[in-house]
């Protein structure tokens, strides 16, 4: 089989002719649509001046929801810091990272520079509390390090070169169990520092976020693994719900305008109510999909289906159904009870 003709498309065609994905389409802040507790949680976060916790089922809009927030405080989504933590993350990695070893080798070989600003990498947490301070008032030796803080970010008017930022860091639970409990001064202070860059006095440089320029943090996780009290007594808490039936209709409506208002009749409606059986307890599925499998599932039936004029429910096309269901279901066991689901559904629809 011709992959390119499996989506209809004709055969021999140059590969810039390739469909171009409509993923960050989905991903449009604007489209966001934060339920009323959330919005609280936010403004609570936002007076308090402390991160914001989110947990959530993957899929759920957990980190979609601060390129929402940097919106409305007109701020692009390519300007918001992020870092994604893994199992090997340290504390100090949230801020900046040291090339040790690259300066081991350069002191071995008896390198001329060996400024060690030269092995530092600023993180999400780091830029965040630096940008935060101006830049006029920090030592001269110091003023590189902002500098660098400041790249890709626009030139703020005037002298003061202060500004606040947002920052996410996405998947905290995913950190060895000590690192929340590492960080809980910085995250008091948005203050932190920097051993590597002490000068002969030893002094050892301290940077501390202007209270009015602190950050806005917001901390995600997954609930694979419960995180310190004393990390929780510094956030704001709140956990994203399964979407109801009819938000999940506003979502797909609002990300898919040219699908139409979904009404009972709406052939759409078809495969809402086929993506609830698959989101219910009685499938049995290992992982039930998410709301962002769901518009991912949309965009492969609108791709086939004028979903206005057409119901997915025609015998002739439970081939193709079966076939999207890879966009939904992420198992080999999953799909083979997808399968079975899908064929009671069609059963039940004729």
């Amino acid at each position: 089989m011709n992959f390119y003709q499996a989506i209809g498309k004709p055969s021999g065609q140059a590969t810039e002719d390739l469909p171009v994905s409509q993923t960050e389409s989905w991903k449009d802040p604007k489209d966001y649509l934060p339920d009323p507790g959330l919005v609280s949680a936010v403004n609570v976060a936002l007076l308090l001046g402390q991160p914001l916790l989110l947990t959530g089922a993957p899929g759920s809009g957990k980190t979609e929801l601060i390129y929402n927030l940097a919106l409305e405080f007109g701020v692009k989504r390519e300007n918001v810091l992020d870092h994604v933590v893994k199992s090997t993350t340290s504390a100090t990695d949230l801020f900046y990272i040291f090339n040790h070893a690259r300066q081991f080798r350069d002191a071995a070989r008896g390198a001329e520079d060996m400024n060690p600003e030269k092995y530092l990498t600023l993180n999400a947490l780091g830029r965040a509390i630096l940008l935060a301070q101006d830049r006029n008032a920090v030592p001269a030796h110091l003023a590189p390090l902002v500098d660098k803080a400041m790249a890709g970010f626009p030139p703020v008017d005037g002298p003061d070169t202060r500004r606040r930022v947002f920052v996410l860091i996405d998947e905290i639970d995913k950190a060895p169990r000590d690192i929340p409990n590492d960080v809980l001064s910085e995250i008091d202070r948005f203050e932190f520092e920097i051993p590597e860059l002490t000068l002969g006095d030893n002094q050892v440089p301290r940077f501390k976020a202007s209270p009015e320029f602190r950050p806005i943090v917001v901390f995600t996780s997954n609930s694979e693994k419960q995180l310190p009290e004393t990390f929780l007594r510094r956030c704001v808490y709140y956990h994203i719900e399964q979407p109801s039936e009819a938000k999940l209709r506003r979502i797909v409506e609002k990300r898919f305008p040219s699908i139409g208002t979904i009404g009972d009749r709406h052939p759409f409606a078809d495969a809402l109510a086929l993506f609830l059986d698959f989101q219910s307890d009685r499938s049995q599925l290992q992982k039930r999909p998410s709301t962002a499998e769901l518009l991912s599932w949309t965009a492969v039936l609108a791709e086939r289906f004028d979903l206005k004029k057409h119901s997915i429910k025609a015998k002739d096309q439970t081939p193709y159904l079966k076939s999207s269901l890879t966009a939904l279901l992420k198992t080999e066991a999953d799909l083979l009870r997808g399968e079975k689901i899908l064929n009671r559904w069609m059963a039940r629809a004729t």
